[in-house]
C-alpha cells in the first residue's frame, strides 16, 4: 500500500516488543510478554485489520469485474455491493449459486495463502435468500 520502511519497522517493533499488564480492582499487575500480537481491544488492531482488509477490498473489485464473483445489485441504482467490513468482520453478499460460493472459497482460500489471515469457518454463517435449504446446508 506504499508504506515507506520506516513505517513497518514502527508496526512491527509494536507487535514483537509488547509487554502488557492487567487492571485487577483498579491496580495493575505485574507486566508480561505478549506472544500472540495484539489483543482485541487494542487500538493497533483496528488499525491493523483496515490494512489487511484493504488487500481483499482490492480482490474482491477485481473478481467482481472480472465476472469471477457477482455481488448484489442495490435497486434502482447502477451500484452493486459484494463485501462490506466493519470493524473485526467481514460480510460477502452475491447472487446465489454454486459458481459464486465455490468462486468465494478460492477467493478465500488465496488471501489466505498471500496474507496469512485465515477464515474461521467455525464462526461463519452462510445465509440464502430464497435459496433451498439444503443447498445452503
Amino acid at each position: 500500500m506504499g508504506y515507506k520502511s520506516k513505517w513497518h519497522m514502527c508496526i512491527n517493533g509494536c507487535l514483537q516488543f509488547v509487554r502488557s499488564s492487567v487492571l485487577v480492582n483498579g491496580s495493575p499487575t505485574e507486566e508480561f510478554e505478549m506472544s500472540k500480537g495484539v489483543m482485541q481491544g487494542d487500538p493497533l488492531s483496528s488499525f491493523l485489520f483496515i490494512v489487511a482488509m484493504e488487500g481483499l477490498n482490492i480482490v474482491m473489485k477485481t473478481a467482481c469485474e472480472k465476472d469471477i464473483f457477482h455481488g448484489v445489485k442495490v435497486s434502482h441504482t447502477e451500484n452493486i455491493i459484494s463485501h462490506l467490513f466493519y470493524a473485526d468482520d467481514a460480510l460477502f453478499v452475491r447472487e446465489w449459486s454454486r459458481d459464486n460460493i465455490k468462486n468465494l472459497s478460492r477467493i478465500l482460500r488465496c488471501f489466505h495463502v498471500a496474507s496469512d489471515l485465515k477464515v474461521n469457518f467455525n464462526k461463519s454463517t452462510a445465509f440464502g435468500v430464497g435459496a433451498d435449504m439444503q443447498e445452503v446446508s
